[in-house]
């Protein structure tokens, strides 16, 4: 009876070591998908900042039926809604997560291209620029705020973890430069390909 209800200390430590496992696998699992955020947030800011139609934007514009002045307003309703939305975009990214408001970012700014390629009136225009601005306040500011935040969480301890921090920012920003370097070379090479 006594064992029944005492069970020996040799279960007792098989337990503990049972839940030691449990918490070490859980700890590489969450080091896992802490170290996927630098990856995914990489490939983000590649494709966010490829921006290839900014070039020919403004013949774009004007091939779809806009005045020059038009052109301009735009560019204004892009600069105002953007500043508008900075303050509003921080307070989601505290409140819901900043992964929800990258993602938030991300399908504001696929909505944009989707509206901006079939639009040809200028009300149309300034709705997709607005949803553009509002995706650019989304991301500004949160990108940082996940890495940082993620590799805090990975680098507790050692004094490098400010030289560790500075290292995974600088691939982070050299991500929208990848694509300025290949683009226009792969567009010279289409050039002379059909000259």
């Amino acid at each position: 009876l006594s064992r029944c209800l005492f069970p020996p200390s040799y279960s007792l430590s098989q337990n503990q070591k049972s839940s030691s496992m449990i918490a070490s696998n859980k700890s590489t699992n969450l080091k896992r998908r802490l170290q996927r955020n630098f990856k995914l947030m990489f490939w983000v800011q590649a494709f966010v900042e490829i921006k290839v139609i900014n070039v020919i934007s403004t013949l774009f514009y004007l091939y779809r039926g806009l005045t020059l002045t038009q052109v301009f307003y735009t560019a204004i309703t892009f600069s105002i809604v953007s500043l508008l939305s900075e303050v509003p975009s921080s307070y989601l990214a505290d409140k819901w997560g900043r992964k929800k408001v990258i993602i938030l970012s991300i399908l504001a700014s696929l909505i944009y291209w989707i509206v901006n390629i079939f639009a040809w009136s200028f009300p149309v225009f300034i709705f997709a620029i607005s949803l553009l601005a509002f995706a650019h306040a989304l991301m500004s500011g949160t990108d940082e705020a996940l890495i940082y935040d993620t590799s805090k969480q990975l680098d507790n301890e050692g004094p490098d973890d400010k030289n560790q921090s500075l290292r995974r920012l600088g691939n982070y920003y050299s991500a929208s430069r990848i694509f300025k370097i290949f683009v226009p070379l792969n567009m010279y090479a289409i050039s002379v390909t059909f000259e």
